[in-house]
């Protein structure tokens, strides 16, 4: 199943949990969404990296949320890059601008390469 077709993001911020991100955006059919980025966190509370995404419906929190894959997280991506913009609220274009480049890099951070760290697993890669 893929997420629900975005027709414009209205919020997106950092949640208060250690790093995670947060993107709220309204479907085609009227629906309103988020997508969450679940920060990994070592025994330190550093921020490690981050797990694939998922999607929820708007105050569905007892609803299962839709786990996205990075190959389903990129499509979505593509989707919101053309609906980025100033009146985005909350944290603002800025937080949308970095939750979907970090989508791009699969979780990765700035400290992390693709040859030495996993964000899938918060573990260094083998």
């Amino acid at each position: 199943m893929n997420a629900p077709e975005p027709i414009r993001i209205k919020n997106a911020d950092i949640i208060r949990d250690g790093g995670s991100y947060m993107l709220s955006y309204e479907s085609k059919d009227g629906g309103l969404f988020v997508l969450k980025l679940p920060a990994i966190m070592s025994q330190e509370f550093k921020l490690q990296g981050y797990r694939a995404p998922a999607v929820r419906g708007f105050n569905t929190d007892n609803e299962p949320a839709l786990q996205l894959t990075w190959a389903q997280a990129q499509i979505l991506r593509t989707k919101l890059l053309p609906l980025l913009s100033p009146d985005i609220g909350m944290g603002g274009i800025e937080r949308a601008v970095a939750m979907l480049a970090l989508i791009e890099q699969e979780g990765r951070t700035a400290q992390q390469s693709p040859e030495t760290d996993d964000p899938a697993s918060g573990e260094p890669a083998i």
